[in-house]
């Protein structure tokens, strides 16, 4: 009998396409599934709402699987929902990082998404197999595999109010035994001109930062695709590709050799096909010399340096488990990257543990000193799954949290010909047991000085005629913050409105926001 299984890795589109990438993790657990089950399965890869919905408006999967993120979990439950109403027998079937580490997290996740059947932690390539094996044994029968409370490795689901845990599946250690979602023609349907091409060079981070969810022991061995099957999905991309990007989605491109390997395969591509135009990518948090090098060689407008600063303070640094480079080396990068005409960025996470008003204050002015052009200043969010989110964590650093709808992540969609809503809602932190949510303002208010008056280079010849006479870009911004606070023109009425936004656009709960964004006209007023 032939299996009908759904793969979803929903985007919102209620006001554009939220996420324009490949779903490339869902594809690569259905490129295995079609390798190992073959004809056993008839199955279909999704990215957009409106496709999925169209598949089933005639189609019952047996199995509906979906990718679980922060930007899409609540848009993929409504689905799973819906599916259940329509249809009891279908088992869905999620994975993904957004998923609490703990046993109880889990318990209490679960239980907010009753429409979840089960849960696959970590990855799931060959996890899937396992559930679609056990699960063949006894015709899909998903009370039956409930009430004899069977397992399969890396399962988490709840029967009679009891967490069921298996044993973690071991971690895939040859890469290249995976099927290519792109070599298998899995991927071509989303060659569409609209989303841009992910691949995976490296699995794995040996960091361990309490804010990511690779930060954990699972994924701190790195493995590695091999040179042979990099360049095969390169040459495919390109033959195909639509758009000018490339996102490489390896946690740290550019740590070792074989990236600048990868790097000039790239730009042999790019002399070849002109592509790709653009490479995103998160780069290396320490080998800050290859990045330099691989920039040069793909050239200065394909791919900027990237800093992942998070914060200059050591003692913070502590408490994230995370090491940075020398100040003095960022500088010295910053130079280079400046003399080649290129536009550095930063990124700094506000809040984080331990973090105070003149941690944060200064971590923005040592960066804006350091030459960096582009200083992106992240709410720090709490990711489930990672060690910051844990229980322990918010109660030894005082986490104060809101949250809000997550931007651009909201929408109303249809499910045979039924309209429903949907929006995404993060949780962020706006105060610890050292700083409280009035410094917390104070620091949102640098932050969009520092949007407006640096990002972008609007205002780079002021900035370099204060240089010439000695005046550092951190006093100008420093000053400007500050006079805006004093003001009482249109520049300071902008400001006070944006505080006043910030504000009114966050809950004390989750189910406050939730409440929120069903209410008649909400998701319409959000478009």
């Amino acid at each position: 009998m032939t299996v009908k299984v759904s793969f979803a890795e929903l985007t919102h589109t209620g006001n554009t396409i939220a996420t324009d990438t490949f779903p490339l993790g869902i594809s690569m657990v259905a490129a295995n599934a079609q390798k190992i089950l073959g004809d056993e399965i008839d199955f279909e890869v999704f990215r957009y709402p409106e496709d999925f919905s169209s598949y089933l408006e005639t189609n019952i999967p047996t199995l509906a699987c979906f990718s679980a993120f922060s930007w899409n979990i609540g848009l993929g439950h409504e689905y799973a929902r819906q599916i259940k109403k329509a249809f009891p027998k279908t088992i869905t079937i999620f994975g993904g990082p957004n998923f609490p580490a703990g046993y109880e997290e889990q318990k209490t996740f679960l239980e907010k998404y009753p429409s979840i059947d089960c849960f696959f932690e970590f990855e799931g390539e060959m996890a899937f197999i396992e559930m679609f094996k056990a699960l063949q044994k006894i015709d899909f029968d998903w009370n039956r595999f409930k009430i004899e409370r069977q397992t399969v490795p890396s399962i988490r689901y709840l029967t009679d109010g009891d967490l069921v845990v298996a044993e973690l599946m071991p971690q895939v250690t040859d890469l290249d035994s995976l099927p290519s979602p792109h070599l298998s023609g899995i991927s071509d349907k989303f060659y569409d001109g609209v989303l841009v091409p992910m691949m995976q060079t490296a699995r794995g981070c040996p960091y361990a930062c309490t804010f990511c969810t690779e930060g954990g022991s699972y994924f701190q061995k790195v493995k590695r695709f091999s040179r042979e099957r990099i360049e095969a999905e390169l040459k495919y991309i390109v033959e195909r590709v639509k758009v000018n990007d490339l996102m490489i989605v390896d946690a740290n491109f550019g740590m070792f050799k074989e990236d600048l390997e990868t790097t000039h395969m790239l730009a042999e591509l790019k002399e070849k096909y002109n592509w790709p135009k653009c490479v995103i990518a998160a780069t290396a948090k320490n080998n800050k010399k290859r990045i330099i090098e691989i920039v040069n060689v793909l050239g200065s407008n394909t791919m900027a340096p990237s800093f992942s600063i998070q914060t200059t303070d050591e003692e913070v640094l502590k408490h994230i488990k995370r090491k940075n480079p020398p100040l003095d080396q960022m500088i010295k990068l910053g130079i280079a990257a400046n003399e080649m005409g290129l536009q550095s960025k930063a990124e700094i996470i506000l809040c984080l543990e331990g973090d105070n008003k003149s941690v944060h204050f200064k971590s923005v002015f040592d960066t804006l000193d350091a030459g960096i052009s582009y200083i992106l200043i992240h709410q720090f969010r709490m990711l489930p799954g990672t060690e910051s989110a844990s229980k322990e964590t918010r109660e030894k650093f005082g986490f104060q949290t809101r949250y809000r709808v997550l931007p651009r992540c909201f929408g109303i969609y249809e499910f045979r010909g039924e309209p429903f809503r949907s929006a995404e809602i993060e949780e962020i932190v706006v105060g610890n047991n050292t700083m409280s949510y009035t410094d917390y303002q104070d620091c949102r208010h640098l932050g969009l000085t520092v949007e407006i008056f640096n990002n972008d280079s609007f205002f780079i010849e002021l900035i370099r005629c204060l240089n010439t006479y000695g005046i550092k870009r951190s006093e100008f911004i420093k000053e400007v913050d500050e006079k805006i606070k004093l003001d009482s023109g249109s520049l300071a009425d902008l400001y006070r409105e944006f505080m006043e936004v910030v504000k009114k656009t966050t809950w004390d709960s989750c189910e406050e926001v939730e409440e929120f964004t069903q209410k008649s006209g909400v998701i319409e007023r959000f478009i």
